[in-house]
């Protein structure tokens, strides 16, 4: 299952700071962020549903992040 989140994740940065802990928080995944599309995206490729657990993860660490239709 793929879901595709709006983020507020704006500089590359930022992203290359939280992509280690989100590989350590989602083991068997594959995610990546396209920050040059207006939604700033994070994409996440995973087994199971985790979109909840990807919103919390992004609270948790000072972004916010919402589910793209």
């Amino acid at each position: 299952m793929v879901e595709v989140f709006s983020t507020n994740v704006l500089q590359p940065a930022d992203a290359a700071k939280i992509t280690p802990l989100l590989a350590d928080a989602f083991p068997g995944c594959t995610f990546n962020f396209d920050l040059e599309d207006c939604d700033k995206i994070f994409r996440i490729e995973s087994a199971e549903d985790v979109t909840e657990k990807v919103i919390s993860f992004f609270r948790r660490h000072n972004f916010s992040c919402s589910v793209l239709p």
